[in-house]
């Protein structure tokens, strides 16, 4: 669907399939009988929609999802947590970012109301809250990274967005630093930790933040939602016990339909779960490595890419990107491993150069085989479209080909 203003635009990039013009499709008789003809013939299991991944550690995929993971996705949060006519959200994700579902259809079925919020005014906390106020917007799902730049800019110092009641967040691990510093000022707010990758339907496991955390720790992502279920498998296909680490396998009605037009990609990882042999069950292989706590809730801990072998040592790059973050004067933290030279670089986002003072308090909290051998400062690490670190763009840095 195009408006006429757009046309050109395909033309240009050499688009010559069919197009179809909002204006003209508007303008057309309602044809009734096609209408009950198609929806005669659906099914539950038919796509709704196609999103790419955000190709934050490789190609970005379509990942194409299907009508009754989506309605199932929708009834469980409207029905979990209670929402209804009275939320009134604050849009945060662009169309084309897998968050912004949330955005679209929960309010279509609880009758809430949806403000999309102007893009700028997230640089600008001082307008966003304003805005926030202004609205009386009282629900928002927000990547982590909005709520990591208001704490960077100590946004909430000066004022609160008084309405804010019901917080969610997702796409990225919320440091526990960033999380206290919301709770200190809205400590009466309900926050809720969403996971799921795009090959899920909105978001299959959840954690409803219901105790203090330090700044160290790691924050549960939960346990499933009704009809999802998880995993934890290791190298060998085979359970891991409670406290070790294992790959995050979903499964359930909230598994998206596979890559389209990739079926190599996808037999990759939506495959049989090899822990029953006796019917058809299909797991989503997410590359995420997780482990469950004294509580029986599931921890996050990193990629599948982002656990090395370095100098004969096993290491999770993520437990040094926490240690980092935790930091007081550390706004931002991405750990790398560069292969050529054996070496653990760490990217770190602050308001000044702070090489030497970082080491030093690593040096309090973790091994020696876990110091990083090369500190690379930014004042603002790269973000992908989806507000993301992007970890592609430090590798090219890594290798010498950009910065």
């Amino acid at each position: 669907m195009l408006q006429n203003s757009d046309v050109n635009l395909l033309s240009d990039a050499g688009y010559n399939s069919r197009t179809i013009i909002i204006d003209d499709a508007v303008s057309n008789a309602i044809d009734e009988d096609t209408l009950i003809e198609i929806r005669n013939k659906s099914l539950s299991k038919d796509p709704i929609y196609a999103i790419f991944t955000s190709g934050t550690t490789g190609v970005p995929k379509a990942v194409l999802k299907d009508h009754r993971a989506i309605i199932e996705g929708v009834e469980h949060f409207t029905t979990k947590f209670g929402l209804s006519e009275k939320n009134i959200f604050g849009g945060q994700a662009p169309f084309d970012f897998d968050l912004a579902s949330k955005d679209i259809f929960l309010p279509l079925k609880s009758g809430a109301t949806l403000h999309f919020i102007p893009k700028n005014l997230f640089a600008f906390p001082s307008k966003l809250i304003k805005y926030l106020n202004e609205r009386k917007i009282n629900t928002v799902f927000w990547s982590t990274y909005v709520f990591r730049i208001i704490e960077n800019l100590k946004g909430l110092d000066k004022e609160l967005p008084g309405y804010l009641k019901n917080i969610f967040f997702t796409a990225e691990a919320m440091p526990n630093k960033v999380l206290n510093y919301w709770r200190k000022y809205l400590p009466n707010a309900s926050y809720v930790n969403l996971y799921g990758p795009t090959e899920v339907a909105f978001n299959c496991l959840y954690y409803i933040v219901d105790r203090k955390f330090k700044d160290s720790d790691i924050l549960p992502i939960g346990g499933p939602f009704p009809n999802s279920g998880f995993i934890l498998l290791d190298e060998n296909n085979c359970l891991v016990t409670k406290g070790e680490a294992g790959e995050i396998c979903i499964k359930g009605t909230s598994l998206s339909m596979g890559y389209y037009n990739n079926p190599g990609k996808t037999a990759e990882v939506f495959c049989q779960n090899p822990l029953n042999l006796n019917y058809t069950e299909t797991i989503y292989r997410t590359g995420d490595f997780g482990k469950i706590n004294d509580r029986g809730e599931l921890l996050y801990l990193s990629r599948k890419d982002f656990q090395i072998k370095h100098r004969g040592r096993r290491i999770e790059l993520a437990e040094i990107e926490v240690a980092t973050i935790a930091i007081d004067f550390i706004d931002a933290a991405c750990c790398l491993h560069d292969t050529e030279n054996e070496r653990i670089v760490l990217f770190y986002q602050s308001k000044f150069e702070c090489d030497k003072h970082i080491i030093l308090k690593l040096r309090e909290v973790l091994p020696n085989y876990m110091i990083p051998n090369k500190l690379i400062y930014y004042s603002k690490l790269p973000l992908n479209r989806n507000l993301k670190i992007d970890r592609i763009k430090l590798h090219n840095c890594i290798e010498g080909r950009q910065k």
